[in-house]
Parts: structure tokens; C-alpha cells; sequence
């Protein structure tokens, strides 16, 4: 099997604003470039051979928190079809810290073990919250 090839995107702006602006063949360009304003962000993409059409699988969301010192909420599950070559692994978890929001967002391909683990986080946070655990 021929090993994988990506190129690094340098991206900028949001949502309807989102664009590619530039491509490069290795992070060191693409980071240099957002370092001298080309762009807000990087981020690196499999280069898919001719002809290759990716496939898109559903990855489930889930989280936990609220906003400072608000009661704690979470645990419902969201679905996004993603691109397979972007989709998080089985489960995978990160804090968030957001303007309002301050939690933890779980994401993966295993919407159980994505929900059970929210629900866990947002039992054991709650609990926190009020002086019991």
C-alpha cells in the first residue's frame, strides 16, 4: 500500500466567510504563512489520488457543562455526517472553553459510548456542583 500523502490548507474566516485560501505540501509553509497573517488557521487533509471519492460516516456529539456558574446540563447526542478522512476516531474528548460554556464535548463513530459518556461527566459535574462527590 503507497503511504498516505497530505497537503497542509491555510483557511480564514467563518461559517458563510469559511474559505481555503491557500495549499501547501508541508505544515512548515502553512504555518509560517498563518504566522505572517495568510490566512487564521491551517490544517492538514489527506491528498486523495485520482478519481478517489470520499465517503461520509455519522459522528455522534455529545457534551457536558453550562455556562459559570450555572446548573450543569448534557448528555443528549447530536448526529453530523462527516468525511471519513476527518471523522474523530471511536471516541474522543475535549474541554471546551467558550464564551457562556465551559465543559467538556465528546465526539466519535460510537453513539453509546459517546452518550454514556456524557451522561457519566454530567452526573459526576453535577454532583461536584453541589458538594457530594
Amino acid at each position: 500500500m503507497s503511504e498516505r500523502k497530505t497537503i497542509f490548507i491555510v483557511t480564514a474566516g467563518e461559517y458563510s466567510d469559511y474559505g481555503v485560501l491557500c495549499a501547501y505540501e508541508n505544515e512548515d509553509d502553512a504555518r509560517i504563512a498563518v504566522e505572517n497573517g495568510v490566512g487564521d488557521d491551517y490544517r492538514e487533509l489527506p491528498l486523495l489520488p485520482p478519481g478517489a471519492i470520499p465517503g461520509k460516516v455519522p459522528v455522534h456529539h455529545a457534551q457536558a457543562g453550562g455556562a459559570p456558574g450555572a446548573a450543569v446540563t448534557g448528555g443528549q447526542v447530536w448526529t453530523y455526517d462527516e468525511w471519513d478522512f476527518d471523522a474523530p476516531a471511536e471516541y474522543v474528548e475535549e474541554v471546551v472553553r467558550a464564551p457562556g460554556f465551559v465543559g467538556v464535548r465528546f465526539s466519535g463513530t460510537d453513539k453509546e459510548r459517546v452518550q454514556k459518556a456524557a451522561q457519566d461527566r454530567t452526573a459526576r459535574m453535577r454532583a461536584e456542583q453541589e458538594g457530594i462527590a
